[in-house]
């Protein structure tokens, strides 16, 4: 063991002024890096942009919406004979203060009734082409989380419930509040698919891009109100 220490002490540089700094300045580097890295991690929890063919996994948690107005909701029952059976309950929230890109917020929830005889395992929802998507679950939990978030096209995007995560809807679950915040500034009939062994299109709510006359009426409103400011 003496030898051991002796071997030790030998082959050991002797620190300098100068080595001592050089180790000094490795050591503020390595803690800024360290911090940069928490930073990054911080900055990229906040958000969850979802691009097209993209996937987030895990399924990112947020305290999302933040707050605004409930413009419109929508449950729609489902029953696939055999397979499942339960109801979509989708909402759309205008002024979401936690919205990145301070447009339309859409929630989704999916509720497997206990009389199901089957799991649900996924859920997606079309009408998202042509907009950004921020794509979470809201936190505090209050159902069954996806174990991802994916946009497999432009136009649709899925949330997955399987054993990678806490598992599939079963009978008399509900999933956790699906939360996809847009740059949309209209919204209307879209198309939802609920998946296990079988499937069905489901009516709910999505966003869309404004009719003519929709963005007519508004620039008439915006140029009556910049009349006002100007008088």
């Amino acid at each position: 063991m003496e030898e051991r220490r002796f071997r030790w002490r030998q082959v050991r540089p002797t620190m300098g002024p100068r080595g001592e700094l050089a180790g000094e300045i490795m050591r503020r580097l390595t803690s800024l890096g360290t911090l940069a890295l928490v930073f990054l991690f911080v900055t990229r929890s906040s958000a969850a942009p979802l691009a097209t063919g993209s996937t987030l996994f895990p399924a990112p948690a947020e305290p999302d919406p933040a707050g605004g107005v409930v413009v419109n909701t929508l449950t729609t029952p489902f029953n696939v004979p055999g397979f499942f059976q339960g109801s979509l309950t989708a909402k759309v929230i205008s002024g979401d203060p936690s919205n990145p890109f301070g447009g339309l917020t859409f929630t989704y929830q999916v509720t497997n009734a206990p009389a199901s005889p089957n799991a649900i395992a996924r859920m997606t929802v079309n009408h998202y082409a042509g907009f950004n998507v921020d794509a979470s679950y809201q936190i505090p939990l209050t159902g069954t989380p996806p174990a991802l978030i994916d946009r497999t096209t432009a136009d649709t995007i899925g949330s997955s419930f399987s054993a990678i995560g806490q598992g599939v809807l079963f009978p008399g679950q509900t999933s956790a509040l699906l939360v996809y915040q847009t740059n949309a500034t209209a919204f209307a009939a879209a198309t939802a698919s609920i998946i296990d062994s079988g499937a069905i299109n489901v009516a709910t709510l999505g966003p869309v891009v404004p009719e003519p006359a929709s963005l007519g009426i508004c620039g008439f409103v915006a140029s009556i109100a910049m009349a006002r400011r100007r008088r």
